[in-house]
């Protein structure tokens, strides 16, 4: 079906998987050849398991400091640029009578800055079924105020969601336990504000250092008990051995992923191209890579032949790149619980 902007129904397939007990990914692209990826493994889950109008999130952030992939997203450096080309993407790829029209997604601007973003947030009409107001670098007291007058603004046009977070690097020094977010946070930011999701902190938050993350799966279900329902989880590619499809017990409706993606992906790409040198750069700078110690003895006899079966970005992305993403959002999708969609 079209890409989904109504708000309503945005709010009703959220609705639907809080009902039913299945996730909603929210997976992060910079690029057409990523929504593919996204749509192609969906719709491949889809028919394994009977279920084609499988329901998902494509989420793109705009000048958000973490990651700007709006900006990323064409060779111009420009936000605007990208999401404007970001929309034709989604609009051709999921057009009636397309080669995914059985999916029901939606866009997400992600991590949407008070500010910087003001232009996105218009811009974004009729392209976004949902935006994230981030205020998490204010005081929770003026993140709540300003998410409250977000909201009164744009509810009639976004599903909006809030961070009940406040960045420790603006708060000073915390205890890690003391950045979790507190049930009575989360119930008041709710109350106060009027967003309809909510992200939660417990402890994979992609803005902690490494050795504090940690998914704090008590501190998610006493939340749920007053925020069940509206739960966004962010960096889930930090879950570790935390089975995915368990967060949609513990209170969630949608998870945010994109690292994970590109790490997999970014990977496969390296190891191809350590293979195939000889196929990619003449024997002569192969042999000084050899000589400077960068390749082993085994590239040192070998005639290398650049050929253009290798070198087209064609061959990157359908040879190796896009096979690894696909498989590896296979995995994540059959984790959302989707055959709950047919109860």
């Amino acid at each position: 079906m079209p890409i989904i902007t109504d708000p309503h129904a945005v709010r009703a397939l959220y609705a639907e998987a809080a009902e039913k007990g299945f996730l909603i990914p929210g997976l992060g692209a910079e690029n057409r050849d990523t929504l593919e990826c996204c749509f192609r493994a969906a719709k491949r889950l889809g028919e394994e398991i009977g279920v084609p109008n499988i329901a998902l999130c494509t989420s793109v952030t705009g000048r958000y400091g973490g990651r700007s992939q709006l900006v990323n997203y064409t060779s111009l450096g420009c936000a605007v640029e990208g999401l404007l080309a970001f929309a034709d993407d989604m609009r051709a790829l999921l057009r009636p009578g397309g080669p995914f029209d059985k999916l029901r997604v939606h866009a997400h601007l992600d991590h949407g800055q008070p500010g910087l973003d003001d232009d996105l947030f218009e811009v974004g009409r009729g392209v976004f079924g949902s935006v994230m107001y981030d205020a998490s670098a204010l005081s929770l007291d003026e993140n709540r105020e300003k998410t409250a007058k977000f909201v009164s603004e744009w509810k009639d046009v976004y599903l909006i969601e809030g961070a009940v977070d406040e960045i420790t690097e603006y708060g000073g020094a915390h205890a890690p336990d003391d950045d979790l977010t507190k049930p009575e946070d989360a119930r008041l930011f709710l109350d106060e504000t009027g967003v309809d999701l909510i992200v939660v902190n417990v402890g994979t938050e992609h803005r902690a250092t490494a050795d504090r993350v940690k998914y704090h799966g008590d501190r998610a279900r006493s939340i749920a008990e007053v925020a069940g329902g509206k739960m966004v989880l962010h960096g889930s590619s930090s879950l570790g051995d935390q089975p995915l499809g368990s967060i949609a017990q513990d209170g969630f409706v949608r998870f945010n992923m994109w690292t994970g993606l590109e790490t997999k992906a970014g990977q496969a790409l390296a190891r191809d191209t350590i293979r195939n040198l000889h196929h990619l750069l003449p024997t002569s700078e192969v042999r000084e890579l050899v000589d400077g110690g960068w390749l082993g003895g085994n590239y040192r006899d070998t005639e290398a032949h650049p050929s253009l079966e290798y070198l087209p970005h064609q061959y990157r992305r359908d040879k190796v790149w896009a096979p690894a993403l696909e498989d590896v959002l296979h995995g994540v999708l059959s984790q959302c619980g989707y055959e709950r969609i047919r109860s």
